[in-house]
């Protein structure tokens, strides 16, 4: 009878101890949030807080993925389908954006470096996985280097090397039209 007792309380033990890393937590905030879906967040098993969500891929495939947060202390970011976290603060869509990775380029939906955004570290063929084709009206470019921008997918169409931050992309005839983006040297 004690054997029976110690097995259902080691298993009632056991099933609490995985629940309890289970736990849902705050879904984190970051640019990820404009191109997945079935976002959820949780405490793993060994504590740490995992993001799982499905991703968008540049290719418009969909891809699940996951990343542990706690560590991170950027911006969450979704790096053809995969979850990326940044190293440094980065812009959270609609806030403010505060400093960024050197080399990197944001993308706003509104003039002034406001609204929902998009940082990209690397080239992005197309903004749509992103939500983002034809949508920007402003950028920053943090640290040094020049970026691409192109008013079709695939660095296609009416292309411009823009080596500094622009306010109104409207002064460079370009708000709403642009569709890819590449980092293109120092």
């Amino acid at each position: 009878m004690k054997t029976g007792y110690v097995v259902a309380f080691v298993a009632a033990l056991s099933a609490s101890a995985v629940a309890a890393r289970a736990q849902p937590v705050q879904i984190p905030g970051g640019s990820y949030r404009a191109s997945c879906s079935n976002v959820n967040a949780y405490r793993g098993p060994n504590g740490g807080k995992i993001v799982t969500a499905r991703c968008r891929m540049a290719n418009g495939g969909w891809f699940q993925s996951s990343l542990r947060f706690d560590g991170c202390r950027g911006d969450i970011a979704n790096i053809n389908g995969r979850l990326i976290c940044g190293s440094n603060p980065g812009p959270v869509p609609g806030g403010n954006p505060g400093p960024l990775p050197p080399g990197s380029l944001t993308l706003f939906g509104q003039p002034g470096y406001r609204g929902s955004s998009v940082v990209l570290r690397g080239p992005a063929p197309s903004l749509t996985p992103w939500g983002f084709g034809d949508k920007a009206k402003s950028l920053q470019i943090r640290g040094r280097g020049r970026w691409q921008v192109c008013t079709k997918v695939n660095y296609g169409g009416r292309c411009e090397i823009i080596g500094d931050s622009v306010y109104d992309l409207a002064t460079w005839q370009l708000r709403n039209q642009i569709s890819s983006a590449r980092p293109v040297g120092r």
